[in-house]
This record gives structure tokens, C-alpha cells and sequence, in this order.
């Protein structure tokens, strides 16, 4: 797939018109910061070209991007991601893919999910092998939780997490700048707003719970984007919101090759620490929820290559790769932040 730039050749450069200096951390302002990784490249998916230098914080620990691309050119960066079509429709081979995720999370979850195999409940022991390696998503199991309500997935993609929580009886809506990724959405049948995050401003008050599902270290003000969750959500409202978490025991394990980096699209990535504590600062009690078998080790720059040369030793390593980033021992950086944010007058963090 072509992009803007004519190709996909990651060692051409990002236009200097198109780039801006940041100075200041995005999550604390302050100017106090040390080199992370240079020539950084997109080697996740091949769709922007440059090398990029990322900082780290030195106040609070987040990581960002520096010089980054702008707001308008940006999008450039997505002509291939992944949230472009990503729908209900597919092989068979997918279908049948898709009725598995759907029974396993149906019986974990204890809820109903469609369409599903339909294996009898006393066979549901069965399935608890393959939870390690499908889990249920961090979101899909806090709102099984959670009473039926209004509810908002910002930057929804092409409407995977809207469809599941239909599924689940919500009255879910989407927002979602991309019109590719929109267009995907609603020929689902899925009630998608199409824009930018800023949407959220014509909705004050409007929403029970927002999910903001790696959507954060996306944008270029994610204070901003903190500050209109909560202005769209009820006096009582939800927020559920997911990362990658810049203190990670697999970007120490990684480095420059962690998945989390995705240069350019992300362009800070927050310390856990500083993320609750700008949420909680805006009257929210927060809870965190460890991630289980979901980090990023699975889409590290070393797995990828090995998959692509699909070669014996390549598997090996493959391996060896993931023995090396089980946790460590009572572990405090967990590879992805995942937080459920409840608005509360004290705004006590949990």
C-alpha cells in the first residue's frame, strides 16, 4: 500500500515542513529530558518513513517523541494501520476463528456472546488452557462488570470493541477521525462519530462510560484529551482507559525494538505514576488493573523479523525472546497501563 510519500521506503525522511518541536513533556511540561532511542524507525507496519529521536522524561518518567509530525500531516503515518478493516466479515477460516474468541469469552466472562460454538457449559474446563493466549480484552472485562448504560469508545477503529459491546447489550457509540476506519464501522451497521477527539466537546455530560483503548499516546495534547473524557462523561461516569506504560519491564528487556515505541504514531507514552496522577487530580478514584497475558512482547521488532524469515533458528530465538520477558518477581511496571477511573468527589486513587 502506497502512502502520501509515494512509497513505503522507511529510510526516505519526513518532510521538515511537516515536523514541530515539542520541548516540553506532554504529560508534565517540564524541559528536563534525556536521549531514550535515536533513529528510531516504523518497522511495526512499514507505513511512514524517518528515523525519530524519543525522550525521556526526567521529571515524571514518560516517553515522547521529539521533533514529531504535526497535526495535519500526521494522518500520513496511518495509510496502513490496521484499524482501517478490520470488520465482522471474513473466510471461513476467520469465521470460525471469531466463534471460538466468542465461546471462550463467553464462559469466561459468564455472559453471551454471538456467535459462539455452543459447547456445553460442562465442557468450559477445556477451553481454560488457551487463556493465557486469547484473553479476554482488558475493556470487554470490566464492562461485564459494569451496569448497561450510554457508552463511548474514542478512536473505535473499525468498531471491534463496539461490536463486542453491543454484543453485550450497551447502547455503544463510536468516534473516530479516520473515515476509512468509519466507512469499515458503519457497513457493520455500527453508529460511528466521525472526527477527532475534540468531538467530544459537543457532548458534554452525555456519556456513562468512555473507552479509551490505546488512544492516548496517540495524540498530540493527552491532557487535553483527559480533560474532555471527563467533561463528556455523567456526574457518576466511567472512564476506561489502556497504554503502553513507558516504565515497562519489556521495553527495559527490549529497548528501541519495544513494541510500545511505534514511531511516529506514538507520541507519548506516560509513567503510570504520572497518568493516575493527572486523572486523579481531575476528581477521578482510580483503579488498576494488571494486565494477564496481554503485553506487547508478542509484536517486538525481533518476533516480527523472526516470523517474516519464518526460518528454524528464527523460531528459536522466538523463544528464548519470550522466556527472557516473562515478569520479573513482584514486578511494578507492568507493560501496559490499564485503568478503570470512576468519578468520585474525594478523587482517592486505588
Amino acid at each position: 500500500m502506497m502512502n502520501r510519500f509515494g512509497n513505503l521506503n522507511t529510510d526516505s525522511a519526513w518532510p521538515t515542513e511537516d515536523l514541530e518541536d515539542v520541548g516540553g513533556c506532554p504529560f508534565c511540561a517540564s524541559t528536563g529530558r534525556t536521549v531514550a532511542y535515536e533513529d528510531v524507525e516504523d518497522w511495526t507496519f512499514e507505513a511512514a518513513p524517518g528515523r525519530w529521536t524519543y525522550w525521556d522524561c526526567t521529571q515524571c518518567g514518560s516517553l515522547y517523541l521529539d521533533p514529531r509530525p504535526t497535526e495535519q500531516s500526521i494522518w500520513s503515518a496511518y495509510d496502513a494501520y490496521y484499524t482501517h478493516n478490520q470488520t465482522s466479515k471474513g473466510g471461513g477460516l476467520q469465521r470460525l476463528k471469531r466463534r471460538l474468541l466468542n465461546e471462550c469469552w463467553s464462559h469466561w466472562l459468564k455472559t453471551e456472546i454471538r456467535p459462539r460454538l455452543g459447547l456445553p457449559r460442562i465442557l468450559a474446563p477445556l477451553l481454560t488452557p488457551l487463556r493465557p493466549t486469547i484473553p479476554p480484552p482488558f475493556e470487554l472485562e470490566v464492562l461485564a462488570e459494569l451496569p448497561k448504560g450510554e457508552l463511548l469508545d474514542v478512536g473505535c477503529g473499525s468498531g471491534v470493541t463496539l461490536r463486542l459491546a453491543a454484543l453485550l447489550g450497551w447502547r455503544a457509540t463510536g468516534l473516530e477521525l479516520d473515515p476509512a476506519a468509519v466507512h469499515a464501522a458503519r457497513a457493520d451497521g455500527l453508529d460511528v462519530i466521525q472526527g477527532s477527539y475534540r468531538k467530544l466537546e459537543e457532548h458534554p455530560g452525555r456519556w456513562d462510560y468512555i473507552i479509551c483503548s490505546h488512544v492516548l499516546e496517540h495524540v498530540h495534547h493527552p491532557l487535553d484529551l483527559l480533560e474532555l473524557i471527563d467533561s463528556a462523561l455523567t456526574s457518576s461516569g466511567v472512564a476506561i482507559i489502556s497504554c503502553p506504560n513507558s516504565q515497562s519491564y519489556v521495553r527495559k528487556r527490549f529497548g528501541s525494538s519495544w513494541r510500545g515505541l511505534e514511531a511516529p504514531r506514538h507520541l507519548a507514552i506516560p509513567s503510570l505514576d504520572v497518568l493516575v496522577d493527572r486523572i486523579t487530580s481531575r476528581g477521578f478514584s482510580v483503579t488498576e488493573i494488571p494486565p494477564i497475558g496481554s503485553t506487547t512482547i508478542k509484536g517486538s521488532r525481533e518476533i516480527l523479523q523472526s516470523r517474516r524469515r519464518r526460518h528454524v533458528q528464527a523460531d528459536q530465538s522466538l523463544q528464548q525472546l519470550q522466556e527472557a520477558t516473562h515478569p520479573p518477581t513482584g514486578h511494578s511496571n507492568p507493560d501496559l497501563i490499564q485503568l478503570v477511573c470512576r468519578k468520585s468527589p474525594t478523587g482517592t486513587a486505588h
